[in-house]
């Protein structure tokens, strides 16, 4: 997805509430380019049973500053458990608390307040009893 400084401060703002924290398990040179081998944790990570998520990603350069950020692929990710999590709690919101519905779509800072909003009353249901 292609940033601009604005954009990039925008998910970097919905990210922070999700209270992610990242470690850099590897770092590769290769010419102007850092290959970044990174595990991170989050809330929504743990919802989406896939935590911590590792990644990698491709760090470009150019006059002594970042010109690109690519992800590159997340060996550690389970995506068919992400995709089974994420849609039962879309499923749920839609039908029990309908004011949170398009949290999902959502990359604005409220969005991702509504999303932990779900999150929490997905797990606080009481037929999770």
């Amino acid at each position: 997805m292609p940033y601009t400084k604005e954009s990039f401060y925008e998910q970097f703002k919905w990210d922070s509430v999700f209270q992610p924290t990242y470690e850099i398990i590897e770092l590769e040179e290769q010419e102007s380019q850092i290959i970044a081998t990174v595990a991170s944790s989050s809330k929504r990570y743990k919802f989406l049973k896939n935590d911590p998520l590792t990644c990698k990603f491709r760090v470009s350069f150019g006059s002594n500053e970042i010109t690109k950020l690519e992800s590159m692929d997340c060996p550690s990710a389970d995506w068919n458990v992400w995709q089974t999590e994420r849609d039962a709690l879309v499923d749920w919101t839609r039908k029990n608390n309908p004011e949170l519905d398009g949290f999902i779509h959502d990359l604005t800072m409220n969005g991702a307040i509504n999303y932990l909003k779900a999150i929490e009353l997905y797990e606080n249901r009481k037929d999770a009893l």
